[in-house]
């Protein structure tokens, strides 16, 4: 409010040519600064409306106003901050995108991608160490050297955890069994419900 909203309009006067300068062109909705010392004006505004006569451009006219601008009843200032949140989500959210960049268009993954991955995992696996013992119902526990995953064996299917719980207890997310299979995620080349 202590700001008085105002709106003027100016000629457009093309000076390019005859001094040189280059043209600094503008469009609607470009933030320009209107200076005149003369009747004491200088405001940082936005071009509201052009009008071009294009067989009189002497008579150009440039509406320019200092009030918010608007699209679609929102202001610019809160386009401005919802893109801004839009690209932090997209960020926090980039290795979701990074994978499914790796879909093609008819669902599937990249065999070269999904063939590194596997590549990476089975090398990892490889080469890590395992201790391993029977818990007291018979299932074959195999724990990490470093203790921050184990797979569980019995015979009804297996169990495999990344982590603890807050009571020390194995996190077990992905499970399986004769009736299929249950994981936080799956990277695969192709799933198929049939």
């Amino acid at each position: 409010m202590s700001r008085p909203q105002r709106t003027y309009t100016v000629n457009r006067v093309a000076m390019s040519d005859v001094i040189g300068y280059d043209l600094n062109d503008f469009e609607v909705n470009t933030q320009v600064r209107i200076y005149d010392p003369k009747i004491n004006v200088n405001d940082i505004v936005y071009v509201k409306k052009i009008t071009k006569y294009l067989d009189t451009p002497w008579k150009d006219k440039v509406e320019l106003t200092n009030e918010s601008i608007t699209l679609s009843g929102k202001s610019l200032d809160s386009i401005l901050q919802r893109i801004t949140s839009v690209a932090s989500e997209m960020e926090a959210r980039k290795d979701v995108f990074q994978r499914a960049n790796a879909l093609t268009k008819e669902g599937t993954i990249m065999m070269d991608r999904l063939d590194g991955a596997i590549d990476i995992m089975k090398n990892r696996l490889l080469s890590s160490v395992s201790s391993w013992y029977t818990d007291d119902n018979g299932n074959i526990m195999f724990e990490a050297a470093d203790g921050q995953s184990a797979m569980m064996l019995s015979g009804d299917g297996w169990m495999i955890a990344n982590g603890k719980t807050e009571d020390g207890e194995w996190n077990w997310r992905t499970a399986a069994s004769g009736k299929g299979i249950t994981a936080d995620a799956i990277v695969t080349g192709y799933l198929s419900a049939a």
